[in-house]
């Protein structure tokens, strides 16, 4: 089993860790356990003074090894706010003095690294792996309805949440500190928006130096046969594949997947970007029996459910890795929210430039108009829609681009599930971390909301679990402190000018990636479950089987006329429900699977 388990001052829960597990360090107070591993930069340090887990590419001044940094550290109280705040890059840490019986856990600021914790009676279990602590602790461990509301709502479950009401997902830059007989200290460093750069030939020379420097820090320590790129034929994926050419040379091995429907297929992108950086180029088509394959290998290796369905072609380009002796994958998560690439930020700045309007001649021009139509096609509901979305505040306006379960509240969930839970704790969660942000601009603020919700709690969890599930380790060079502190400074025009997304880094990409990649129309991994469930009897059947059977353990808390609802409609191509039809899916086989029965009083 991959992962590690800790326990401070919990030794009753101790008695549940596997055989298979290795003992890396245990006194009265604090252990660890490590299961196998298959990580290049996994550390374990063991001094008279300490003992410190770390994983993960941590960077420091002067090019500091993880040894030499940790032996800087001293714990105290103000560790959590001072001594590891220089730290920088991508790491998971545990760290635990030998001489005050103290232990820290720590994150990188972007949510790279991570960790889960459970405390109890004045203790703390910790692991890099959910699953570790289901089969440690199981018997204390109740599944919470508020998590399967945010799960049905963004299709993960977001951090600081997990599946489990008593067990937490450490938060991105999140420092905490235990001593023994006090409660736990916690800090937290957050990214601070300080736009302030708008000249254009400076920011350009910026750039390359910092995806270069991004780049040398994440493959310096590998020979080239040893790692390579995602390359999915989009502007993030290309840009990293071009700057490791760049600063390395020609000959990079790239991982591209494919589809035989053409809706979603990017291979004559990825292939563009091949001949264009003479790579050598690794493909795999994903079928749907692929699915059928490896349901159930998703299912187990979140801990929890997770309703990314890219999830499943990730994993396929990580084994594809992995079988061509490829132990390290570079990936480009992480641009769009950094430089204002996604179609919601451009969506966002027409909806406030409706609502800058006067409101009465907004009124007078167009609304009170509509208000006296009574049409229902697609048109006149879209119209509608986007008057509802334009008269919102942020992050409102946001969340409801695609709220499956508060969408559909009444109909979806029974009314005994409803009046266990608070409606709308999604939104208020969304609330919470807009209004955290370091930011001044609507804009900033967005980014922000997305570094920690879209990358930290769905993409970057994504990209690790199945890389590791495949026995490959991956990097994210756009996630490099250079670049992310670059777009911190940029100035907001530099990020959506008028009606250009990421401006400035589509004039830093024209320098040497193809036109056809950065003009392209974004698809990105996603898996064609959509046609799959209209077109394959075998999916359509699966679907139907796992969803409508009265017997299923959703049943209890959903409401099957409204999921067969969802269903027909799909498959009468009145709308394309296949994302939630998918997110139910593994949900009920994630239940299911581990036999919970919920309880809703």
């Amino acid at each position: 089993m991959n992962g590690i388990l800790g326990f401070y001052l919990s030794e009753k829960l101790e008695q549940g860790v596997s055989n298979d597990f290795t003992v890396l360090y245990k006194d009265e107070y604090f252990s660890l356990y490590g299961g196998t591993k298959n990580s290049d930069t996994y550390s374990f340090l063991d001094t008279d003074e300490y003992c410190c887990w770390v994983e993960g590419t941590v960077l420091a001044g002067g090019g500091l090894t993880n040894g030499e940094i940790f032996e800087k550290l001293a714990l105290s109280d103000e560790l959590v706010k001072s001594d590891l705040d220089h730290l920088e890059g991508h790491y998971s840490i545990i760290l635990y003095s030998k001489i005050t019986h103290q232990l820290v856990i720590s994150t990188d600021v972007y949510g790279v690294g991570s960790l889960v914790y459970l405390e109890r009676s004045g203790g703390v279990v910790l692991s890099d792996n959910l699953q570790l602590v289901n089969e440690c602790c199981g018997s204390i461990l109740e599944i919470s309805l508020e998590s399967i509301y945010y799960y049905l709502d963004f299709h993960v479950i977001p951090q600081p949440y997990t599946i489990y009401k008593s067990v937490f997902k450490i938060l991105p830059g999140e420092n905490r500190l235990y001593t023994y007989g006090n409660d736990p200290v916690k800090y937290i460093r957050k990214l601070v928006y300080q736009p302030s750069e708008n000249n254009e030939k400076l920011i350009l020379a910026e750039l390359e130096g910092a995806q270069n420097q991004s780049i040398n820090d994440f493959v310096k320590d590998l020979d080239k046969s040893d790692y390579g790129a995602f390359l999915s034929g989009g502007i993030d994926s290309t840009s990293v594949v071009g700057a490791i050419t760049r600063t390395q040379g020609k000959g990079i091995n790239s991982f591209s997947i494919g589809f035989n429907e053409k809706e979603y297929d990017e291979l004559e992108f990825s292939r563009i970007a091949v001949s264009n950086f003479d790579c050598n180029a690794y493909e795999y088509v994903v079928e749907p029996e692929d699915l059928f394959e490896l349901i159930d290998h998703i299912v187990e290796s979140f801990g929890e459910p997770f309703g990314n369905s890219s999830s499943l072609p990730v994993y396929y380009c990580a084994k594809l890795a992995n079988s061509n002796g490829v132990s390290t994958l570079l990936a480009g998560d992480g641009g769009d929210e950094l430089f204002g690439g996604n179609e919601r930020y451009l969506k966002n700045k027409v909806f406030s430039i409706y609502k800058a309007i006067p409101k009465i001649l907004r009124w007078i021009l167009l609304e009170s108009y509509i208000s006296k139509l009574k049409i229902n096609n697609r048109i006149y509901n879209r119209v509608i829609n986007f008057i509802s979305r334009a008269n919102q505040e942020n992050p409102e306006r946001f969340f409801n681009d695609d709220a499956f379960g508060t969408k559909y509240l009444d109909k979806l969930y029974k009314k005994k599930f409803l009046n266990s839970i608070e409606p709308g704790l999604s939104l208020k969660h969304l609330e919470n971390i807009y209004a955290s942000a370091e930011a001044n601009s609507e804009l900033n603020r967005l980014l922000y909301l997305d570094m920690r919700t879209a990358i930290a709690s769905n993409d970057l969890y994504k990209v690790r679990t199945m890389c590791k599930s495949a026995n490959v380790n991956v990097r994210f060079p756009m996630l490099h402190p250079s670049v992310v502190g670059l777009s911190l400074k940029l100035g907001e025009s530099m990020k959506l000018k008028g009606f250009e997304k990421r401006y400035i880094y589509r004039k830093y990409l024209a320098q040497f990636v193809p036109d056809e990649i950065i003009n392209k129309k974004k698809k990105g991994f996603g898996l064609p479950i959509s046609v799959w469930l209209r077109e394959n009897e075998k999916v359509k059947a699966f679907f139907k089987d796992t969803l409508l059977s009265e017997s299923n353990t959703i049943s209890s808390f959903i409401n099957l006329d409204f999921v067969e609802k969802l269903f027909n409609d799909h498959q009468s191509k009145r709308w394309d429900n296949a994302s939630y039809l998918w997110v139910l899916l593994i949900l009920e086989l994630w239940l299911s699977r581990y036999q919970y029965k919920l309880k809703i009083d």
